[in-house]
């Protein structure tokens, strides 16, 4: 089983902005990753483990950029391209050779599959990932 949460890397001198990475403090460039931030601001929580948001410790969702979420934060990244819309949430897994079963590497926001599968077409590229949605159906074929 996963972890639920993992420790929050801040920046030395965080510019408490969407434009700069909350990790390092450098200027963000393309499209951010987000994690959501409880504890205080000691912790990062899962995706879908839906912290308290009325919890005095709930600080919300600080943006990172792509090689800080890589180094610091892989399996607890979320992305938003446009907040104003309805987005759905996909995961990504890798599927053991062992025993068949899935482990989840990366939780996201996207507007649709077609959408959804382009992401990780480009970020992982020459692996065996499987994108399922919130119901669990694998959206790029095959069934979990």
């Amino acid at each position: 089983m996963a972890a639920a949460t993992i420790p929050m890397v801040w920046a030395d001198k965080h510019q408490g902005s969407t434009e700069h990475c909350a990790a390092c403090g450098r200027k963000l460039h393309g499209k951010p990753r987000w994690v959501e931030v409880i504890d205080g601001g000691s912790s990062v929580a899962a995706p879908g483990l839906n912290p308290d948001t009325a919890d005095s410790g709930y600080m919300g969702w600080f943006a990172v950029g792509t090689e800080c979420a890589r180094r610091h934060f892989k399996g607890f990244t979320h992305i938003w391209r446009c907040r104003m819309s309805v987005l759905k949430r996909y995961q990504v897994a890798f599927c053991r050779e062992e025993d068949g079963e899935f482990d989840v590497v990366e939780e996201f926001h996207e507007h649709d599959d077609h959408a959804a599968i382009r992401y990780c077409e480009q970020e992982y590229s020459g692996e065996a990932w499987y994108l399922f949605d919130s119901e669990g159906r694998n959206v790029n074929g095959g069934v979990r």
